[in-house]
């Protein structure tokens, strides 16, 4: 239910993982270019990082959407403590909100598009959601380059592991200009984000052998160790792809 961490000086890696987690909930949203008075959907809210950090620093309403009903007990618990009127939770499937056309100026993804197996429907469920002007903005993993048969063995452990489907940062921008979106931006912030990853395989490598989990949170940490092994090796990158209703 938590995302992954940004490192200013992923050399020096002086930042606490804590503050690296809220960096980046801080590099997406002034990515996403929140203006004052915005009413922001956080697809795929996970606990509430992005949707909390989002309604903090402006004067917004924020709607935060998840699927998992556990997931969204403790952001509502999170909002009692935290005490933000500005912030609401529902359970609903971002490809299929059900709710009225434009209704937001922006919409956010942090490492929720990967869970979609059908990209293009999301982008589109998006484009109907976002006001004239509105923009969509994602932070998640994608495929450098598209792979030969051979290299997608281990891509496909890791979207097993993680329940999701990687693409190509190339597929996803052709997916949001076929959408209706222009003004494209991409930045690639791997080098940023590789050492939380590195974090997250550390201490995957260290329960590897506890069988107190389920089998399910063994494949989650075998992938996170995959997924090192993709980062370092190029394969998969961690990128911030922003874009406009056309």
């Amino acid at each position: 239910g938590m995302h992954f961490g940004y490192f200013e000086n992923p050399q020096g890696k002086r930042d606490g993982h804590v503050e690296s987690i809220v960096r980046l909930s801080q590099e997406v949203i002034e990515f996403a270019d929140i203006k004052p008075g915005s009413i922001v959907l956080d697809a795929g809210c996970g606990v509430g990082a992005i949707t909390f950090e989002a309604a903090k620093r402006h004067d917004t309403r924020v709607l935060g959407i998840n699927i998992s009903t556990d997931q969204l007990r403790i952001a509502k618990e999170f909002k009692q403590a935290f005490d933000l009127r500005n912030v609401s939770f529902l359970e609903r499937d971002y490809s299929q909100t059900g709710f009225e056309g434009e209704s937001f100026d922006r919409i956010l993804f942090c490492e929720s598009l990967f869970h979609s197996l059908n990209k293009s429907k999301v982008i589109s469920e998006v484009r109907r959601l976002l006001k004239p002007g509105g923009r969509i903005a994602i932070a998640d993993f994608f495929l450098n380059h598209r792979l030969i048969w051979e290299q997608m063995r281990s891509v496909s452990l890791f979207e097993k592991g993680w329940f999701g489907k990687v693409t190509t940062i190339e597929s996803i921008e052709d997916i949001l200009k076929d959408g209706g979106f222009s003004n494209l931006e991409v930045l690639n912030i791997t080098k940023n984000v590789t050492p939380s990853v590195s974090l997250a395989a550390q201490s995957a490598r260290e329960h590897r052998d506890d069988r107190s989990v389920g089998p399910l949170r063994r494949n989650h940490r075998s992938s996170t160790i995959l997924l090192e092994e993709l980062m370092k090796h190029k394969k998969i990158g961690y990128y911030l792809v922003g874009a406009k209703v056309a």
